[in-house]
């Protein structure tokens, strides 16, 4: 494994309170469990920050991080390959800032990769999460070039409910989700990486608490709703012991995926944390969890 330390000093400490209110279409759990931050960028990235992807969007904290090779970059002249990171928080918290590190790594593996935010729940719907992860890959294939990378090549990585949607991005290119939103552009994505992802909306605990027992409705944001054989190679990485959601639902997208001949990759760590890939700055399975992505988009997007 390369030694992540040489890249990463990372200063942790609690954010503030979240919003007080939700004034301003301000969703107030932006914060949520949020963990502020500091590290050292590597010296052959460089990164854009608090850009409005969905200048129209009712609420300005919608935004996304773009971090990307720069001249110092030593590794290759670019286009570069492209990677959209979902944050999680069972829709109902998080921001852009949650993948930061995780961005900051692919960049330094040669990937222009933005992070996002989006609209969150309850103060919206769960449909505007996944039109805002459509709007965000839309403005990365746009603006991809001009941070040297190359929109044909794009991944999706996302963790918990962050993974759900990045499995939807990956599921429904095509559909009345990108209605209105691509204007006739490419909408799919060739890779997708997908941590800790409970991807089944209708089992009762998840249709009864986020959809109000209207389970016809679950069935319509399910990523199983579209799964089809033409669906990019996927990576599910899960923690054997996972609190939050069992390992099992990794193994039964696994499934899924398998008997549709989509190619599906699964690996379980030997751990009992749910967001592996941030929740512990020296956990192993973090690190490891950064690796396994890349090294699947190398070989997904770079032919590696």
């Amino acid at each position: 494994m390369r030694a992540l330390g040489v890249f990463f000093c990372a200063a942790l400490a609690a954010l503030s309170s979240p919003f007080a209110d939700a004034s301003g279409g301000r969703c107030a759990g932006r914060a949520g469990n949020q963990i502020a931050v500091a590290f050292d960028i590597p010296a052959g990235v460089s990164i854009e920050e608090g850009i409005r992807y969905f200048p129209e969007c009712p609420d300005p904290d919608v935004k996304l991080d773009v971090y990307y090779p720069n001249e110092k970059f030593k590794g290759g002249n670019g286009p570069y390959p492209c990677a959209l990171a979902i944050h999680g928080g069972g829709w109902s918290m998080g921001s852009e800032k949650k993948f930061a590190m995780m961005a900051a790594f692919l960049a330094s593996r040669g990937y222009v990769a933005a992070c996002i935010s989006y609209r969150l729940w309850p103060e919206y719907g769960w449909d505007c999460a996944l039109s805002d992860g459509k709007r965000a890959l839309a403005w990365l294939k746009k603006n991809a070039a001009r941070f040297g990378g190359d929109p044909s090549r794009t991944g999706v990585v996302g963790g918990s409910s962050g993974g759900v949607m990045a499995v939807q991005l990956a599921a429904t290119s095509g559909s009345f989700w990108s209605s209105g939103i691509f204007g006739g552009a490419d909408d799919s994505v060739r890779a997708c990486v997908a941590m800790a992802a409970g991807c089944d909306m209708t089992t009762p605990r998840r249709f009864r608490r986020m959809f109000g027992g209207d389970r016809a409705k679950a069935a319509r944001y399910s990523p199983y709703s579209y799964l089809t054989p033409a669906m990019p190679p996927v990576l599910l990485l899960h923690a054997e012991r996972d609190p939050a959601v069992a390992s099992g639902e990794s193994r039964m997208l696994k499934s899924a995926l398998c008997a549709l001949g989509t190619e599906c990759e699964a690996v379980f760590y030997d751990c009992a944390d749910h967001a592996f890939w941030n929740v512990k700055p020296d956990d192993p399975f973090r690190l490891r969890s950064w690796e396994d992505a890349a090294n699947f988009f190398d070989r997904k997007l770079k032919g590696k």
